[in-house]
């Protein structure tokens, strides 16, 4: 979500992430990215690192954010395939936590690139999973009723909703 929150920035926060989104889904643009490219990590302009890395140095907002979004999606592809393959595992669902979870395309694009069902829930990830810790932490230190992370993960499933997107 760096890519998109460093466009935001150069875009001096004129758009909102929802309408970028809806600029991205308007566009046909289909050269990707590789997102994982030193390049990209913290560029001074990151719309201006997008079109270098795609050698189009007018390419319209739409189209660079277009171009993020695929090339998300398709890392989020590989990184499933790799995962897969290191352990010997196949997997049928993908769970997105945080923020970026609330992006409704991407999640849609994921859903279609990995062929797995995405689900989105818990926004506030970082803060639940600090909350974990010490919850965790004082039940075991200071004598209340134990809870482990197991437990947690049960009482958070049972605390927030879990929305779907089926993939292919």
């Amino acid at each position: 979500m760096w890519l998109f929150q460093s466009i935001r920035k150069n875009l001096d926060k004129k758009y909102t992430y929802d309408e970028m989104m809806e600029m991205a889904m308007a566009s046909t643009y289909d050269k990707t990215v590789d997102v994982n490219s030193p390049n990209l990590t913290a560029p001074e302009n990151m719309i201006e690192a997008i079109r270098a890395e795609v050698g189009e140095p007018d390419l319209p907002v739409g189209d660079v954010l277009e171009c993020v979004y695929q090339s998300l999606s398709d890392a989020y592809g590989r990184a499933v395939k790799e995962a897969e393959a290191l352990s010997g595992r196949t997997f049928s669902k993908l769970l997105i936590v945080g923020g970026g979870g609330s992006d409704v395309y991407l999640n849609k694009l994921t859903a279609e690139k990995t062929g797995l069902t995405i689900l989105t829930g818990i926004k506030e990830a970082t803060t639940t999973g600090n909350l974990a810790a010490q919850i965790i932490y004082d039940c075991k230190e200071n004598g209340g009723e134990y809870i482990d992370i197991m437990n947690f993960r049960e009482l958070v499933k049972a605390s927030f909703p879990l929305s779907e997107t089926k993939g292919n």
